[in-house]
């Protein structure tokens, strides 16, 4: 029970960040140059390009640094939700995204959500794990473990493909903004 519950607080914590930083951004925004909005916006996408070393250090074990997969994974989410932040306000502070900058922002968002859907699957599959190597878990306590891994599968079955998305939408997106308005003059 207090699982729902902390995956309902960490929804509306999200939602609420997301809101007041586009009302900060949409309030505060025109007091930045052009070049320093951009400047967020290519640091955002610098973070969130980084995040994805964790997929290196998942796989090999000599891509970790002598890190456990855990302090990889949530520097991952750190890095992912920062990069996403940064990029909300680039996006937000100017005038209001359109066509494949607004793909864009979607496809950001709709992978933070669910990357934050994975994140808590993942903690509920690892604490219904610890559980069950201990021999506390009953018969239905069994069964919702391994319906949480099936949907932790299908989960990551999705996002990658959301994830991909985002990033074609995103060099698209600065690709046209390079080529057509030559902003990095």
């Amino acid at each position: 029970m207090l699982a729902s519950y902390l995956l309902w607080i960490r929804w509306s914590f999200l939602l609420f960040s997301l809101i007041l930083v586009s009302a900060v951004a949409a309030y505060y925004g025109h007091f930045l140059a052009e070049r320093a909005r951009h400047g967020l916006g290519y640091l955002g996408l610098a973070l969130i390009w980084g995040a994805q070393y964790y997929l290196l250090a998942k796989l090999h074990p000599r891509w970790r640094w002598g890190w456990p997969v855990r302090r990889w994974l949530r520097l991952h989410m750190a890095m992912a939700l920062g990069g996403t932040f940064l990029v909300l306000f680039h996006a937000a502070s100017g005038r209001m995204p359109r066509g494949l900058a607004l793909m864009a922002v979607v496809a950001m968002l709709a992978t933070a959500a669910s990357g934050i859907t994975g994140a808590l699957l993942h903690s509920r599959a690892m604490r219904l794990m610890r559980a069950g190597a201990q021999g506390d878990l009953g018969e239905d306590e069994l069964f919702f473990m391994s319906l949480t891994e099936e949907t932790f599968r299908r989960w990551r079955e999705a996002h990658h493909p959301i994830t991909y998305a985002f990033f074609f939408l995103a060099g698209a997106h600065l690709l046209a903004m390079v080529l057509l308005l030559g902003w990095l003059r």
